[in-house]
């Protein structure tokens, strides 16, 4: 293997980790905002909304999966 494909191989496997991460933070705050909303708890709905957006900036952020013309991954 190839030091060049040795790297690429390491940035994608770490671009993998990072979506899973991003996306493990989504569903977290996904589940705090909706125990906050049926609870009526505004701060565990908040945090749970903060949460959420700040795993979907990291998913777009994130270069592992190819996007198509509409900005949507494929």
């Amino acid at each position: 293997m190839s030091t060049a494909s040795s790297v690429t191989e390491k940035i994608y496997e770490s671009a993998i980790v990072e979506e899973a991460a991003a996306l493990g933070e989504r569903a977290k705050g996904a589940l705090k905002e909706k125990l906050g909303s049926l609870t009526g708890n505004e701060a565990l709905k908040r945090e749970g909304q903060k949460e959420n957006l700040e795993g979907r900036l990291r998913q777009e952020n994130n270069d592992v999966l190819p996007k198509d013309h509409s900005g949507s991954a494929t």
